[in-house]
């Protein structure tokens, strides 16, 4: 996700400068998620507002089941146990 939002920020022709100034999001903060994807989920949707994405972070984020309490989903995400190697 970091990629393609780097590559919509230049190709809207905004330096990081600009955007950290436009979104309210420190400098430090949009060059750390652009080198390793790390980033708040708020400042994510402020970068996502000035960049016009949000309508793509709301479908990202739907989920793809109708889930009906949090133990089925814990139960999805629940990762099998390892094998011991012998």
């Amino acid at each position: 996700m970091a990629a393609s939002m780097r590559q919509l920020r230049v190709d809207s022709g905004i330096t990081q400068i600009e955007l950290s100034q436009k979104s309210g999001v420190a400098l430090a903060s949009l060059r750390k998620f652009e080198r390793t994807g790390q980033i708040s989920l708020t400042s994510l949707l402020k970068i996502a507002v000035i960049l016009q994405v949000m309508e793509n972070i709301v479908i990202a984020l739907k989920p793809q089941e109708n889930f009906k309490s949090i133990e089925q989903i814990l139960k999805i995400s629940k990762k099998k146990p390892r094998k011991r190697a012998r």
